[in-house]
């Protein structure tokens, strides 16, 4: 083989590699969304267990008391324009005291003996129209939903229409009716409307 046509062959192989490179990197270009936003993330929690700590998609943290909305924790990424196949994976640990109220103790919380249950769900993104805040709801049966708003849950605009969160033996014990006092219900999804 004479030099002309080993160079002519290997400047043939440089080509194709430089377009091949050339159009992966178009392809990854074109997989990145438009725009982003970003949010601060907000805990809500409509249960009578203890939200310890959480994450979404390895954002946020802090903890949520029952029936509780915890400070805000910044901040978490998402794509300014919603599509339905959204999803991003909500870590919690729980606090597991149902039925068993003398097992949650200070004392039990200093020697590390409280009980707990750790959850990961992988969860759509509802749906939303505007960027707002990152607001994680856990809800009865470890369920969990995550909305973007730009007002939270006392506003009847909020898109959960669950209303702030209540303890609903207070509510007995008070006899009291508290605003949007409606059970969750989350096979039915009724909520406060």
């Amino acid at each position: 083989m004479n030099i002309n046509k080993l160079i002519q062959t290997s400047l043939r192989l440089l080509l194709i590699l430089s377009l091949s490179t050339l159009t992966a990197c178009d392809a990854q270009e074109n997989a990145k969304p438009d725009k982003t936003d970003m949010g601060a993330v907000v805990g809500i929690n409509y249960t009578g267990e203890g939200i310890q700590h959480f994450t979404v998609d390895e954002a946020g943290g802090g903890g949520i008391g029952r029936y509780g909305v915890s400070g805000v924790i910044c901040c978490a990424m998402y794509p300014s324009k919603w599509t339905p196949e959204l999803r991003v994976t909500v870590e919690w640990e729980r606090s597991d005291c149902e039925g068993r109220r003398n097992m949650c103790t200070v004392e039990a919380a200093k020697q590390d003996k409280w009980p707990h249950k750790s959850f990961s769900k992988t969860i759509p993104i509802e749906k939303y129209t505007e960027d707002g805040r990152i607001y994680v709801a856990f809800l009865p049966n470890d369920e969990v939903r995550l909305y973007i708003s730009r007002v939270g849950p006392r506003n009847r605009n909020f898109p959960s229409k669950l209303g702030m969160p209540h303890d609903p033996d207070e509510n007995a014990k008070t006899n009291r009716p508290v605003e949007n006092s409606k059970p969750y219900d989350p096979i039915l999804n009724r909520g406060n409307r």
